[in-house]
């Protein structure tokens, strides 16, 4: 089994972390499904980023997009 031992370098802190056979297991049966970019502990701090919507991202909240005339209710307009 240690021949399937696989190390894999964290693209965030640069550390050597090894690749369990569950990952391998996992990468093998469904597809799609990639082997991991990051360490335990760095995927542990992006989920709980994440999860706070802290994701390090600066976006602004969506601007309205239509002007407030547009947004009026016409009460004139009736159904039949």
């Amino acid at each position: 089994m240690d021949s399937e031992k696989r190390v894999a370098v964290c693209v965030e802190c640069g550390k050597e972390f090894e690749i369990t056979e569950g990952w391998l297991k996992m990468v093998e049966e469904k597809p799609g499904f990639q082997l991991p970019k990051r360490c335990a502990a760095c995927r542990l701090a992006k989920k709980r980023r994440n999860e706070n919507n802290l994701g390090g991202s600066t976006r602004k909240p969506p601007k309205n997009r239509f002007p407030k005339s547009v947004e009026k209710e016409d009460d004139d307009f009736k159904f039949d």
